[in-house]
């Protein structure tokens, strides 16, 4: 499934469509999940969610709810420590 995505993500950032990106960037997200790699998981979550609220969509509330359904599941330490370190890559990168 990850194979898909990542090639549906692809054609969807040539094709310059923000709405789908964010979309798929959202199931990337939840296949990380699964996979327990939650810091990946949030970080496509998170940037999901940064492209639906510049969108003003109302899709937004699906990576909201994504974030917070994972923030219950890990503890709040882990969490913050996750999103901490999420935050500072983007502004170093």
């Amino acid at each position: 499934a990850m194979e898909n995505y990542t090639e549906s993500l692809k054609i969807k950032k040539e094709l310059g469509g923000k709405h789908g990106i964010a979309l798929t960037t959202g199931q990337i997200g939840r296949i990380y999940e699964i996979e327990k790699k939650n810091k990946e998981a949030l970080r496509n979550y998170l940037i999901a969610y940064k492209i639906l609220s510049d969108l003003k969509s109302p899709d937004r509330n699906i990576a909201e709810n994504d974030i917070l359904k994972l923030k219950e599941k890990l503890s709040e330490e882990k969490f913050k420590k996750y999103y901490e370190e999420i935050m500072k890559e983007q502004n170093n990168g």
